[in-house]
């Protein structure tokens, strides 16, 4: 039997191959794109950017690996710019550099296995 969420951009089935349930993949996906935020060179506030991250890190005990080691380098990228920032125009920016879109990809690639869409 299938379960359907719905939400206007994003919806996931439960089905017996699914590594995360809909309510633990929504919450990922909508903190990720708020936490991805400062590598893709967007404006957000601080204090959502720690609501992101915590969201993140609480669900992180239960993400498969793939998906676990997405967040760990997302969490890393975003304390190292943190730690020593750079305008979005600076050639070692993560968005120039090449790893805004190497982390992208290893999420994108990690959400679908722990998160299928339905059929």
């Amino acid at each position: 039997m299938r379960k359907w969420i719905a939400v206007p951009i994003l919806a996931w089935v439960t089905t017996a191959g699914a590594q995360m349930g809909p309510g633990d993949c929504l919450s990922v996906s909508i903190n990720w794109m708020n936490y991805i935020g400062p590598l893709g060179a967007s404006n957000i506030s601080d204090e959502k950017l720690r609501e992101a991250k915590q969201a993140l890190l609480d669900v992180r005990p239960d993400m498969p690996e793939d998906l676990g080691r997405a967040v760990d380098r997302l969490v890393a990228a975003n304390e190292e710019l943190a730690e020593n920032p750079k305008s979005w125009e600076d050639p070692s920016h993560p968005l120039n550099t090449g790893e805004f879109e190497e982390i992208s990809l290893m999420y994108e690639k990690a959400i679908r296995k722990a998160c299928p869409e339905p059929e």
